[in-house]
């Protein structure tokens, strides 16, 4: 036959006529198609036509332009493999002129399993789904918390010649500063956990769910001299200052939020650098405690605020003596509420220290 569409994995593909001449101003293309993900082999058992009049494309994307292979001539070709791009399909193109002819062409296709992609690897401090790696499989990346992905989220392994991922692996980043509204997550110092550069100024903002609050807390802390974390309770740095860290001084400490908001500001300077900070936060309700007040001659001497978990310290003046609780602390529970009544001060014995 001139051409026409050939399935299956293995085959023969003849010119008309064979082993007889063929006949002359011929253009037969053949289709042929093996199963999927597969490549295909031709193996030229029998080849002559007239050198340089009459010709056999090879093709494996449907365009003649740029073909595999363009052969002419009596010398036997070497097998030929298309398919390479996992489309599993290649085409023949056979052109002849009005002049002499020869008997063609005898070729056998099979298919053969096509070279996977190699393993790309996985990015640091990140993951990745899928298992496969063949020609036309998918990988997807994704990052732990507190890193960004840079580059690709999916790789596709491409065929050709040479097997190659559509793209380079992802990496996971740590940055320079980040802007949040999860209810939960992690804020890292540029490049951890390798140590951040010098002349950092990165700012983060944490934004939880309205009617919520911020714990912020570190899992590692470690600035060198003259670098600092400033840590403010509000949308932006014009905003009460909760604390200022250096060295390892936010270690063991958890800082709370009187809004849903937080801004933290990291400075380095040009001199030594750290680790830096891992540091966690997550919300909780913000529901307060109503203000208990202050007994008649009596002074707070500490007030950490009225939500939960959040205490008050009372002292007398000289001259009266606490009776109660010196210290309320706002209940965790379904109703906010001080753990203990209001003391009272009581004129006469001397103020217990």
């Amino acid at each position: 036959l001139c051409g026409g569409d050939v399935r299956g994995p293995w085959g023969t593909i003849l010119s008309p006529g064979f082993p007889d001449s063929y006949p002359s101003s011929l253009n037969c293309t053949w289709t042929v198609e093996v199963s999927h993900g597969k490549g295909v082999q031709f193996q030229f058992n029998s080849f002559h036509l007239e050198d340089q009049h009459d010709y056999l494309l090879v093709t494996e994307n449907g365009s003649f332009l740029q073909p595999l292979a363009r052969l002419t001539g009596n010398e036997l070709p070497s097998n030929i493999n298309a398919g390479l791009y996992g489309n599993f399909k290649a085409q023949l193109r056979f052109i002849s002129d009005f002049s002499i002819s020869y008997e063609g062409f005898n070729i056998t296709f099979s298919e053969y399993t096509l070279e996977p992609c190699e393993d790309p690897g996985m990015p640091r401090f990140g993951r990745r789904n899928g298992y496969s790696f063949g020609v036309g499989d998918t990988l997807s990346f994704s990052c732990n918390l507190g890193y960004r992905l840079e580059g690709a989220p999916e790789l596709i392994c491409l065929g050709g010649g040479r097997r190659m991922w559509s793209a380079p692996l992802p990496r996971c980043v740590a940055e320079c500063g980040s802007s949040v509204i999860n209810n939960e997550g992690i804020l890292l110092s540029p490049n951890y956990p390798m140590n951040y550069d010098n002349n950092h100024e990165c700012i983060y903002s944490i934004q939880v769910q309205a009617g919520k609050g911020i714990n912020i807390s570190a899992r590692t802390f470690h600035l060198a001299q003259g670098d600092i974390l400033k840590i403010y309770d509000g949308k932006d740095n014009t905003a009460q200052v909760l604390g200022a860290f250096t060295g390892s001084s936010m270690l063991g400490l958890t800082l709370i939020s009187t809004s849903n908001h937080l801004w933290l500001e990291f400075y380095s300077d040009a001199e030594d650098t750290g680790e830096g900070f891992k540091l966690v936060y997550s919300s909780f309700e913000l529901s307060h405690c109503e203000d208990p007040g202050v007994p008649q001659f009596g002074f707070k001497v500490n007030d950490q605020g009225h939500f939960s978990g959040s205490s008050i310290t009372y002292r007398c003046e000289p001259g009266y003596t606490l009776h109660g609780a010196s210290t309320l602390k706002c209940m965790t529970g379904e109703r906010r509420a001080w753990d203990n009544p209001l003391p009272s001060c009581i004129v006469g014995g001397h103020n217990p220290e």
